[in-house]
């Protein structure tokens, strides 16, 4: 059973952008933080509904679109959020490989929502090499930072 809290109360303070979504058919873009708004390129929460449509399935082609439902229970079944990733097109234009966790969450205001977490692909892994070190263990270890 999830507890309901007040989840866009934390969501500036989360390291990443944050999406609440409602939890129906129409997955409507309930809110979203700031960092939502910077990987978009969107100069304000208005820019990033107009280019979403409002609806989580406007972020992305129509030939990527998997319902939060379908995708939530298609990976674990038991677990309380799932990891997903998508194509998408910021305002400028720019293409974008988006990253994210996805959960579940009752809040105060909004009732059943999805609570998607988002980071741009790049930003985990565009600043960080990987390596094969041979060694003992065989082990794959991060080499160190690549320069801009």
């Amino acid at each position: 059973m999830e507890n309901r809290r007040n989840c866009k109360k934390w969501m500036n303070d989360f390291p990443g952008g944050v999406l609440l979504i409602s939890r129906d058919e129409e997955e409507k873009i309930l809110a979203v933080n700031e960092e939502v708004l910077r990987i978009f390129e969107c100069p304000g929460e208005k820019e990033f509904m107009n280019l979403s449509g409002s609806r989580f399935r406007g972020l992305m082609p129509e030939e990527e679109y998997h319902s939060l439902e379908e995708i939530f229970s298609s990976h674990n079944e038991k677990g309380r959020y799932n990891f997903y990733n998508f194509s998408s097109v910021s305002m400028r234009g720019r293409p974008l490989d988006v990253e994210g966790v996805l959960g579940r969450a009752e809040d105060d205001e909004f009732g059943p929502v999805w609570i998607l977490g988002l980071v741009r692909s790049e930003a985990v892994t565009g600043r960080w090499s990987r390596r094969w070190i041979p060694g003992s263990s065989g082990n794959m270890t991060f080499a160190g930072r690549l320069s801009g």
